[in-house]
């Protein structure tokens, strides 16, 4: 088990703003990333994650290059190889709902790797990716995604992957109040609706879902949440 370090968000601005200075000044220190002040648990996460990134873009793209366009595909495949990744180190949801803890991960230990995803673009550093953001810290957001779609397993959670832009999918879990077991179960069933029937399918199911929770409990209901799930959808015309 992991002892996980914080990072306050007014450090991690401080540190954001000396790499943007010096990006500026036509250095690369994040391209020239070398860890320092990390403990052998620290430098060890360092090497697994480098190592789950190069190979999920081996795996997406070939052969990794600046030429790469990164999208949904690889998010969601590095996403998967990270919740596993660091499920196995211990990260529970009350971890992973602390994003002090993402920021030391991001800012710490892979700044380089959030870099490599996310880059300095148009004069302007990334700062809702690396840290100031708490609804697109790419690490937590690509880890929540998989944890609300989760199956059990990671081949059966591929099952339930969708093109829908994953940090727009955790914005709308938020925004709803809904309980990741129900909103779990809602993707799982989006997953099996027809693409030319997805349009804003997502937001019309929440907010149906949420005018019902205002008075009843689902989890509580006389059937199973799959059946729940199911009528939201055949209610908006929807047949699964």
């Amino acid at each position: 088990m992991v002892s996980w370090n914080e990072l306050r968000k007014m450090d991690s601005q401080i540190i954001a703003e000396t790499w943007e200075k010096e990006i500026r000044a036509g250095q690369e220190p994040l391209k020239k990333f070398k860890p320092s002040k990390l403990n052998d648990q620290y430098l060890k996460i360092r090497l697994d994650i480098i190592d789950l990134f190069d190979n999920t873009s081996i795996r997406i793209f070939g052969e990794r290059s600046e030429k790469n366009t990164y999208g949904y595909n690889f998010d969601a495949e590095f996403g998967l190889a990270i919740y596993s990744y660091l499920s196995k180190l211990g990260m529970t949801e009350a971890d992973a709902a602390n994003d002090d803890i993402w920021r030391f991960i991001q800012m710490k230990v892979i700044p380089d790797v959030i870099y490599d995803r996310w880059p300095y673009k148009n004069g302007k550093f990334n700062n809702k990716r690396f840290w100031s953001d708490k609804s697109r810290l790419y690490l937590k957001v690509i880890w929540w995604y998989i944890d609300l779609i989760w199956a059990g397993t990671e081949e059966e959670t591929k099952r339930y992957m969708t093109s829908l832009d994953i940090s727009q999918i955790i914005d709308r879990a938020g925004k709803s109040g809904t309980r990741i077991a129900v909103y779990r179960e809602i993707l799982h069933v989006f997953s099996r609706v027809d693409s030319s029937e997805r349009t804003n399918l997502i937001d019309r199911v929440l907010m149906l879902n949420s005018s019902y929770c205002s008075s009843i409990e689902p989890e509580l209901m006389n059937c199973s949440l799959e059946e729940y799930v199911v009528s939201l959808y055949r209610e908006l015309g929807i047949n699964v």
